[in-house]
Order: C-alpha cells, then sequence, then structure tokens
C-alpha cells in the first residue's frame, strides 16, 4: 500500500479546515444580503450559495481531503471519482476566476476574505496536496470518464434552473457572467460550456498522466504492481507477498506450497521439529492455527496458543514465511494484534503473513470469554479491526520491516470477500475448485468496486489431495498458494512433499 505520511495526511486536514472557514465566512456573506441580493430571504441567499461551481468544488475538497486525512484506504471508485472532481473542479475553479473573472468584482471585509479563501488559497493548497502527496494511483480512465458527470450535471441544472424559475419581477438568474443566457444567449454559452468541458476533460486526461508518471517515479514499487500500460492502479498498492523480503529469490515459483501444522495433540518440541522438517523439504510457508482447544480427536488434549508459537518459529525458521490460517479477530485487540503481528515480523526478518478472519469456533469464546454474538457481530468485529491493525503498524516504533501481507480468510460473498479486496494481500478460499472459481469471481468484482486490481490479491486453498487429482482444477480457478493441513502428534509431511515436488516440476517465473 501507498501509504500517506503523516505531514500529507496534516495537509489534507488543513485543507479540509480552510474550506469550512471560507464557506462559513461566504455563508455569513450570503446571508447579510450582498452581493447577491436577488433573493428575498436569508435562507434563500444561503442556499443558492451552493448553486456556485466554486462553492460546490470547495465542497468537495473539504469532504474528499477529510476522508484521506482520516483514512488510508482502501478508496472505494465513488471516493476516488470524487476525490478527482474537487482537484479538477477547484483547478478550473482557480484558473476560470483568476483569468476571467477576478476583473469582475471589487470586494472589500469578509466578502474579499471568503473570495481570497474560495478562488486563490483553497485552490492552490488542493492542487499542491495532490501533487505532493496524492494518494497516488487513484486515477484510471474509468476514474476520468466518470468525473466528467460533475461538471455536466452542473451545467446542466445550472441552464435548467436559470430557464425555468419565475425570477420576475428581476431577470434571470446564473452564477457566472459565461453561463449567463439572458445576456449572452443559448449559442454563446454553448460555445463557453464546450470551452469550459474542454479544459476539464484535458485536465483529467493530463492528472491521469501525471498520476501515472508519479507513481511509477517515486513509488516504483507500487506500479510494477501494475499491468502493463494500465494508466492507474490500485487504490492501495500492497507489496506483493510472494515476492516480500526475505523469502523470495528471483528463481522462486509462483506457485507456492504451504503448511497448516495444527498445534494439537502434541509437544511442542515434536511440533518444532515438524516445523523444522517441513522448511527443510521445500515448504514456502508454514501456518499454524488460532484456537485455543483441538478441533478433532481429544476434545481437551493437548493444545497451544497461536501467537507465542509463532514467535518460537520467527526465531527457529531462517526462510520459510510464518504466519496463522488464520487469526480470530476477536481474541485481541486489534492495536494489541497489530504490535505482535509487527514484533513477529521483526524476529522473523520479515517472514510473516497475518492471516486473519472473523473465528466460529464457540468453545474458544465461551471459555475464554469472549462474546460469540452472532456471525454478523462477529463480521463487524473483523471490518473494524483491519483498518485499525494497519492504522496502528504506521505508528509503532520500529515500524515493520515490510508492509506484511494480509490473508482473509472466509467465503462469505457480501462481506468477507469485500473486506479481501479492501485490505487483503491473499485471500484463503474453502472448497471445491468450482466454488473457488465462483468466489474468485465475485472478488474481483468487489476488486472493480474499490478500485483494486485483482491479481495483485493472492488466491489460496487448502488441499487434502495428492496434486494429481486436485492441481490442474484449482490452478484454472486461480489458486497459486496451495496449503496442506497435517495434525499431531505424528506431523506425517508425505502428502506435503508431494505437493512440494509438483511444484518443482512447474516452469519457475
Amino acid at each position: 500500500m501507498i501509504r500517506t505520511s503523516t505531514v500529507g495526511r496534516l495537509w489534507f486536514a488543513a485543507t479540509a479546515l480552510v474550506v469550512v472557514v471560507a464557506i462559513v465566512v461566504q455563508a455569513v456573506v450570503a446571508v447579510g444580503g450582498a452581493p447577491y441580493s436577488v433573493f428575498d430571504t436569508p435562507g434563500e441567499r444561503l442556499a443558492n450559495i451552493f448553486a456556485f461551481f466554486t462553492i460546490l468544488s470547495n465542497v468537495l475538497v473539504g469532504v474528499t481531503f477529510t476522508a484521506f486525512a482520516v483514512r488510508q484506504g482502501p478508496h472505494p471508485r465513488l471516493l476516488r471519482v470524487l476525490h478527482l472532481d474537487a482537484v479538477l473542479g477547484i483547478a478550473v475553479t482557480g484558473i476560470v476566476y483568476n483569468l476571467v473573472l477576478a476583473q469582475l468584482y471589487s470586494l472589500t471585509g469578509a466578502a474579499w476574505l471568503a473570495n481570497l479563501l474560495l478562488h486563490v488559497v483553497v485552490p492552490i493548497m488542493a492542487v499542491l496536496g495532490w501533487l505532493v502527496f496524492g494518494p497516488r494511483g487513484l486515477v484510471d480512465t474509468t476514474t476520468v470518464l466518470l468525473s466528467t458527470i460533475y461538471p455536466v450535471a452542473w451545467l446542466a441544472f445550472t441552464l435548467v434552473r436559470g430557464a425555468v424559475t419565475d425570477w420576475s419581477p428581476n431577470p434571470p438568474w446564473y452564477p457566472y457572467p459565461f453561463v449567463d443566457v439572458a445576456a449572452l444567449g443559448y449559442g454563446r454559452v454553448a460555445i463557453n460550456c464546450v470551452v469550459i468541458a474542454l479544459l476539464f476533460l484535458g485536465l483529467a486526461f493530463g492528472a491521469l498522466a501525471l498520476d501515472r508518471f508519479l507513481t511509477r517515479r517515486f513509488h516504483p514499487d507500487a506500479a510494477a504492481a501494475l499491468p502493463a500500460g494500465r494508466t492507474g492502479g490500485s487504490a492501495t498498492p500492497r507489496t506483493d507477498p510472494s515476492a516480500a523480503a526475505g523469502v523470495g529469490e528471483a528463481a522462486r515459483p509462483s506457485v507456492r506450497i504451504g503448511v497448516q501444522l495444527q498445534p494439537q495433540h502434541a509437544d511442542y518440541a515434536r511440533i518444532r521439529d515438524a516445523v523444522a522438517e517441513a522448511e527443510e523439504a521445500g515448504v514456502d510457508v508454514v501456518f499454524n492455527w488460532d484456537h485455543f482447544f483441538p478441533l478433532r480427536g481429544e476434545a481437551d488434549g493437548k493444545h497451544f496458543e497461536c501467537w507465542t508459537m509463532l514467535g518460537a518459529w520467527a526465531e527457529a525458521t531462517s526462510r520459510v514465511e510464518i504466519g496463522a490460517l488464520v487469526t480470530c479477530a476477536g481474541y485481541r485487540n486489534p492495536e494489541l494484534l497489530a504490535d505482535m503481528a509487527r514484533t513477529v515480523d521483526h524476529i522473523s526478518g520479515g517472514r510473516l503473513i497475518l492471516g486473519i478472519g472473523a473465528g466460529w469456533f464457540r468453545r474458544d469464546y465461551d471459555e475464554y470469554g469472549y462474546d460469540f454474538g452472532t456471525p454478523g457481530s462477529r463480521l463487524a468485529t473483523l471490518a473494524d479491526a483491519l483498518p485499525r491493525i494497519q492504522a496502528r503498524w504506521e505508528q509503532l516504533n520500529p515500524p515493520p520491516t515490510r508492509t506484511i501481507p494480509i490473508l482473509v480468510g472466509g467465503g462469505g460473498e457480501r462481506k468477507t470477500l469485500r473486506y479481501t479486496a479492501e485490505h487483503a494481500d491473499i485471500w484463503h478460499g474453502f472448497g471445491d475448485a468450482e466454488t473457488i472459481a465462483h468466489k474468485g469471481r465475485v472478488l474481483d468484482g468487489h476488486c472493480a468496486d474499490v478500485g483494486r486490481d485483482p491479481a495483485a490479491i493472492q488466491r489460496s486453498a487448502g488441499v487434502q489431495s495428492a496434486p494429481e487429482k486436485v492441481a490442474d482444477d484449482l490452478l484454472a480457478a486461480g489458486v497459486t498458494l496451495f496449503t496442506i493441513g497435517v495434525g499431531g502428534p505424528d506431523y506425517d509431511l508425505t502428502l506435503l512433499r508431494d505437493w512440494i515436488a509438483w511444484r518443482d516440476t512447474l516452469p519457475r517465473s
């Protein structure tokens, strides 16, 4: 993810604050009856300020810059379009006012201050903020085309309002001289509208090209993850987990093999030996799980806690990635979980995957005093935890050694896959190849909605059959991380070795 710096977020907040001050001052001026006294009541005069493109563009700046000040992403399509409208609209406001309209007005006092803020200060702050702080990678062709709805809708509203409203005894009112049909006629106004539209569209495509250039110039890692020739990218580009620091050699295959060593029915020494055997065999990722009791076999059999074990694995291993498949979002405060993950990330030298899900095993909740709630409430806990974890990583000192890959496990099409599109680097699905393929298409749709490249999210699945039986179908469904579950007390790695051997027959990327 290309994260906005603290300075950038402060700049966005300051810009939004200036917008608020400017609009409040302008509202006071308007309610006082000048300079738009054609409207009889203070309420009419106050409402009418929102007929001005200047005011609407400032409002868009205030709303979108506030959003970027308080959140790090992901950025859904609507926010991206409104942000581009804000930047372009305020740029057009500054250009047109200062080149065409400024000489038409002589203002003093509060009106002068509001005018200065709305037409000069906010345009400068907003455009500079976009150039310097971004966020980058939010502009693509679709966003550009959708952004034209705003100026076209404003022009249509302005012309229709002027034509159909009974302004008597005054002449029809228009917010700007260049759209005053009563004075210029429809032909001249149409020409003016075309010029403004072309200016807006030219700025929009210029913003697209400039955003692509700035992304590739200053964020090459994120730009490299974009498809060739793409003019925009993920709203929140994240590090490719298969190429993460400390784990990826140039010749590693794009397909990866994982193993889930379930920490049940065995002494820790045996689990530790199984981890070492799996790493020596050539596995790519070693997972455990986040439960407090065995899921199979003797209900009160031997069992160990997830994160304490991951800290030990971080020291005991040297090459493999490690993580939970998956940790439960409701078992730990999100900020604490972020700190735990950051710590294991450092101990391992940048090899942690944060696997996370909503939770489901009732005994864990009941015996450890957590509220089991409902599936909906547990999903809400997951939705709340993900952005808090990512935000806490930015505040920790030292920060994580890399952008810690997030794996979300689950298949809920309306919520879980949406959260995956918004926050995850890896999606772990359940079911056969047909189910995985269907869920993958749903995930792709959510990615489109939030502005992420679906290819940025690796697809993962658990396998318990030999590769010759299921590998081809799962590959066709998009799976590139295959994880074999192995339980104690024996930790038989025979099937894992078969999958590693199959992986090694594939062409290397």
